[in-house]
């Protein structure tokens, strides 16, 4: 019975493994499947202000204020952010593909997905989060009641062979004696059982060392499933910790950039600037946004990341 109870609760913790992996996955989809969505509409602009930007510099270059070069590289610039969006286009279906998968239904441009960022910081040093993670992560309880389990198989053996003893009593109504057949009469019976075992083979010496065997293989897959965890939780620690070093940087070179494309456009209007500069200051100025989007990103599934190397419920209680 306790086996029984046992290997119910692994069947839980399983149960509740995969959801936590299948979460995880449909988190990483939706937020890779959201980015391409973002940064299609980011190239866009891109696309948008690329177009502006050769039409004024063929009224400069029939004005004669613009060289065929200035022409030529904002020709290049549209050019190459046109096939960036070709190939954002071709990865943003494969992300509803993915996603739609994971979700069991379909994705498409009339889906709302939107980019929410839940900024928690983790306080905790990587020696508490180790700590935690070794007693709630479902790994190690998987690991323990295997260890339970193989203990209880043990014993099991080593009863399998013993001598047994049973009892059993019955009674009830008959009736069909002589003389008065039809007239009910109680009776009885009770009996006892002994078996004894003369010879087993040698089985209960082999079962105990096969249980030996899983609670000793049961043991050194714990101590590799601690080694692995730790591992993990030490990665994800540092993985988060970097994001978010490298997440307020990225905040300022957006912002630098974004100072810097509009202070080119002034410049450019007033002749002070080249095109070559204009065109290498708008594309800065795109990369800087979709880098920033990118390690936001890189931050929010690093958090979750780090949740479920804790062992920590990302999915709902009721299991949705």
């Amino acid at each position: 019975i306790e086996a029984a109870q046992i290997e119910k609760d692994l069947a839980v913790l399983e149960k509740q493994q995969l959801l936590q992996s299948l979460t995880l996955q449909g988190i990483q989809g939706y937020y890779l499947t959201a980015f391409s969505r973002k940064s299609i509409r980011i190239k866009e602009e891109q696309l948008h202000n690329f177009k502006q930007m050769l039409e004024q510099t063929m009224l400069r270059k029939q004005a004669g204020s613009a060289t065929n070069f200035d022409y030529l590289n904002t020709n290049a610039g549209l050019q190459a952010v046109k096939s960036e969006l070709i190939a954002l286009g071709a990865e943003k279906e494969k992300q509803y593909i993915n996603l739609g998968m994971l979700a069991d239904t379909t994705i498409s441009d009339n889906t709302p997905l939107s980019l929410y960022f839940i900024r928690k910081q983790e306080k905790r040093s990587l020696e508490e989060l180790i700590t935690f993670a070794l007693e709630n992560r479902m790994e190690m309880k998987i690991m323990r009641k295997n260890i339970e389990l193989a203990h209880l198989q043990k014993k099991t053996a080593d009863r399998s062979f013993n001598p047994t003893l049973s009892a059993g009593i019955s009674g009830g109504f008959n009736n069909g004696y002589e003389p008065n057949i039809n007239k009910l009469r109680a009776n009885f019976a009770v009996g006892a059982t002994l078996e004894v075992p003369l010879y087993e083979g040698g089985k209960r010496k082999q079962n105990i060392g096969l249980a030996n065997a899983q609670i000793n293989k049961s043991t050194a897959t714990l101590t590799l499933t601690e080694k692995e965890i730790t591992r993990q939780v030490a990665d994800s620690y540092f993985t988060l910790v970097s994001a978010a070093a490298s997440l307020e940087q990225l905040k300022v070179q957006d912002l630098v950039s974004q100072e810097a494309y509009q202070q080119a456009r002034t410049n450019y209007q007033a002749g002070t600037l080249t095109n070559l500069e204009l065109v290498t200051s708008a594309t800065n100025a795109t990369n800087a946004r979709l880098l920033l989007l990118q390690e936001e990103i890189n931050y929010q599934i690093a958090w979750y990341g780090l949740l479920v190397n804790l062992g920590i419920l990302i999915y709902n209680t009721d299991g949705n």
